[in-house]
């Protein structure tokens, strides 16, 4: 009986385990279409131990299309909460293959839960400071430490490079770089607080 009991102990903490080093495994797919930015994907947040939570979800970002792909994802956030855009998994560890990610986040009118259409980018990313656990590139875009202004929700942009985000709906050139415009990603978003928004009138 001990035995049975050591070793399902073991499991549960092997499991547990599992769970807290992959955050990949536990991310929600990414929904087209979430481009134009009028259609973001809404981002599915999972409460963490400290108060806040974390949204996860897989992209990419495909260059071959005719609009050239661009992806949008949308949260509501609260004036104060410390967020952490991050992109993992984009590039691999010598740089020679992957989509080399361009991020952005933008804002609401302040007093409103509606977004300005002509909204320049509150903080944007295409190299990173520094190297995360999930990342072998500093190719993965990373946005730290980013203290929401206000109470609203909030559109994370993820594009490629070349592809530098002008304003909410238009990017600075629709040139795709062939070796590095296209692939797979997963971005984390952190720090948001989980107070529910309020009801639209």
């Amino acid at each position: 009986m001990k035995n049975k009991l050591y070793m399902r102990s073991a499991m549960l903490t092997v499991f547990l385990a599992t769970l807290v080093a992959s955050r990949v495994a536990l991310a929600d797919p990414e929904v087209e279409p979430n481009d134009p930015y009028t259609s973001p994907q809404a981002l599915v947040f999972v409460p963490q131990t400290d108060g806040t939570a974390t949204a996860t979800v897989n992209g990419s970002i495909d260059c071959s299309v005719a609009h050239s792909d661009v992806d949008y994802y949308s949260f509501y956030g609260h004036a104060g909460d410390i967020v952490t855009l991050d992109i993992d998994g984009g590039m691999n560890a010598d740089s020679s293959a992957g989509v080399w990610t361009v991020l952005a986040i933008f804002g609401t009118q302040i007093g409103s839960t509606q977004l300005a259409p002509t909204t320049i980018p509150l903080a944007y990313n295409y190299i990173a400071s520094s190297l995360d656990s999930g990342s072998v590139s500093l190719q993965d875009a990373r946005i730290d430490a980013f203290p929401l202004p206000t109470d609203g929700t909030y559109i994370v942009g993820v594009s490629s490079v070349n592809r530098l985000f002008n304003d909410i709906d238009h990017l600075l050139t629709l040139t795709c770089d062939p070796s590095y415009g296209s692939g797979s990603y997963t971005l984390i978003v952190s720090g948001v607080h989980p107070a529910s928004a309020p009801t639209p009138p």
